[in-house]
């Protein structure tokens, strides 16, 4: 039975490429491209399959309605690079970028904590409540838009799809999708044309009035299944072309109780 569920939705997905016309097979032959090519919604859905398995849209919100992952942090600095420990906590709202969210950084040094209520960002260092700094404060609030979750859930968000084209990255076929957020931003999602495994994704951002717009681009690898889902294990994280950061996803639990007000300023 699972497997006619999943075969009907790829046929759903797919049924206008079985509407060509007579010699289309044989044009197709020629151009390789044409025949593989599929609509931004098309793409989007098969995205979501990819990463939900056979439940699709309906197991991601199910699993992912709150979660806990753990792992290390890799992070560039002056002075040389700093390893430590990183856990992610998030609870699922009705949009993404509401979404309640925090993350605590382990550092040999010092612990620092930033979070998200769904009103306001905050901030602790080593338990001790500080404010964070407005650049510090944008850049979070921008990760709560611009991240990989968000083209999986585009159509809850009421998110709009832009078909970019074909790009051939290291070696390896990707559709280009550009993914329109309510407050008109963008960010652009290179897929792989084969398994529809999320790659990276880019986004600009303005950290202050005065600096230009800098260009985050964020890479995914080491997919592992969790739940029933598939996810990320290390997600590379570049800023102008230059390493910022590396985390790596070791355990992960979803679904599970959570105290909302561990999403709440100290």
């Amino acid at each position: 039975m699972r497997n006619l569920i999943f075969k009907a939705s790829i046929a759903a997905i797919l049924f206008p490429l079985l509407l060509l016309p007579a010699g289309a097979h044989s044009q197709q032959g020629k151009n390789e491209k044409k025949k593989q090519q599929l609509t931004a919604e098309q793409i989007a859905e098969l995205v979501i399959l990819a990463h939900g398995g056979l439940g699709g849209r309906n197991t991601l919100q199910f699993v992912k309605k709150n979660g806990v992952e753990r792992g290390t942090i890799r992070l560039a600095g002056d002075r040389g690079e700093t390893v430590g420990n990183i856990t992610i906590q998030f609870m699922r709202k009705e949009k993404s970028w509401l979404d309640h969210k925090r993350i605590d950084v382990e550092l040999p040094n010092r612990t620092l904590t930033l979070g998200f209520d769904g009103v306001s960002v905050w901030g602790a260092l080593n338990g001790k409540s500080i404010v964070p700094r407005p650049e510090d404060e944008k850049l979070f609030r921008a990760r709560l838009i611009h991240t990989y979750d968000s083209l999986l859930r585009y159509k809850e968000d009421e998110s709009k799809l832009e078909y970019i084209g074909s790009e051939k990255i290291v070696g390896i076929d990707t559709e280009v999708l550009d993914l329109i957020h309510n407050d008109g931003s963008k960010t652009r999602y290179y897929i792989s044309g084969r398994t529809f495994r999320i790659l990276h994704l880019e986004y600009d951002l303005a950290l202050s009035s005065i600096d230009p717009p800098v260009k985050f681009r964020e890479s995914f690898l080491d997919f592992r299944t969790f739940h029933n889902i598939l996810i990320p294990g290390k997600i590379t994280t570049i800023q102008d072309g230059k390493f910022v950061q590396e985390v790596k996803i070791t355990s992960a639990t979803y679904s599970g109780k959570m105290d909302e007000r561990i999403f709440q300023s100290y």
